[in-house]
């Protein structure tokens, strides 16, 4: 058992970059509480994750000093955690707040476990299972995570939160589970049931890629060299499933400001709501800009378009907008398009 514990967390370890510290926080409560023997192993697990991020993860680490420096900046980790996710479509922000009311509400029932167990005499299985529950919450003092350090706590809590919500609701004995739970159980149940399609699938326009997306991508990749630039218009792309570190990635939406001026360069948003359709281009062009003897692709797709509908930070219709500034410029071909995916090469205009 102990070599399978340590096997599963060495490959959690090399898996993911935020999992093996929960596993720190989460096997060292359980032993604070009393429900592991294996005092070593929060230790065991730390070191191993720091020795595969000064090792094997070395390049990555150098090229996101943003992972480790966000220690105590609580009120910028809660803002993007929370607070930038409350914006875009009127749909997209019923789906957010419905997520971020759910939660709440299982956590509310999980301290009712609490209390029941606690009531019931049965404080040792309370505190271990608070305890579990709560291990990970000082990962969100510590990174955002890209704005989903606090999705990313919720779900680590989530067995032990469901555990302790459903003794809020049956009780903490069968004999109290029978009857009186019946009620409430089955309206919880059903109201989550009801909720979870929208929780879960809220986003599915963007998240979900249609097959004729996936072959866009495939034949990209196979129309150009290794070593060219690729452009997406956002992050919602099949994407990077090879030539992860041979060819030049970037976005026209890449979460910084809009730019206005028609030279952006490397960072900001492009201004795909613009109305000059030739300075629309003139901002692509100079965002794909390669070095010499580089080819440079944009792909636009379905699940792109949906995503800047959802998301914003652009009106309805940016990748209609896009398409016909594109089609219209004399700096673009069209070298590969489906019904949901349209590839662009850059002929001319600017150089890296």
């Amino acid at each position: 058992m102990l070599a399978l514990v340590l096997l599963l967390s060495a490959v959690t370890i090399a898996g993911h970059q935020l999992t093996p510290f929960a596993l720190v926080l989460g096997t060292g409560a359980a032993f604070l509480v009393g429900w592991s023997r294996l005092r070593a192993l929060p230790v065991v697990v730390l070191l191993g994750t720091l020795a595969w991020i000064g090792y094997a993860a070395a390049a990555y680490a150098a090229g996101h000093p943003e992972t480790f420096n966000q220690a105590g900046a609580l009120s910028a980790i809660f803002e993007q955690t929370v607070g930038q996710r409350l914006s875009g479509s009127p749909g997209h922000e019923l789906i957010v707040q419905l997520r971020l009311l759910a939660t709440p509400v299982l956590w509310a029932l999980a301290a009712v476990g609490v209390y029941r167990l606690v009531r019931s005499g049965r404080r040792d299985l309370a505190r271990g299972l608070a305890v579990l529950a709560l291990s990970t919450f000082p990962l969100l003092a510590a990174q955002s995570y890209g704005g989903e350090a606090l999705m990313r706590i919720a779900f680590f809590a989530l067995p032990f939160m469901a555990l302790l919500a459903a003794v809020g609701l049956a009780g903490p004995s069968p004999s109290t589970a029978r009857r009186g739970a019946l009620v409430p159980a089955l309206v919880v149940g059903l109201l989550l049931v009801m909720v979870f399609p929208f929780t879960r699938y809220g986003n599915e326009r963007m998240d979900f890629f249609m097959p004729d997306e996936v072959i866009g991508v495939q034949e990209m990749y196979r129309l150009t060299p290794p070593g060219s630039v690729i452009t997406s218009v956002t992050g919602a792309l099949p994407w990077r499933s090879i030539r992860y570190g041979d060819d030049d990635y970037r976005l026209l939406v890449d979460g910084n400001p809009v730019e206005a001026t028609p030279d952006i360069g490397r960072e900001g948003t492009v201004d795909i709501d613009i109305p000059d359709r030739a300075v629309l281009a003139a901002q692509v062009a100079s965002r794909m800009a390669p070095a010499p003897g580089q080819r440079s692709v944009l792909l636009v797709s379905r699940a792109q378009g949906a995503e800047l509908d959802l998301m914003g930070p652009f009106p309805p219709g940016s990748e209609d907008r896009l398409l016909a500034a594109l089609r219209a410029s004399p700096a673009f071909r069209t070298i590969y398009a489906n019904d949901n995916v349209t590839v662009f090469e850059l002929t001319g205009g600017a150089r890296a």
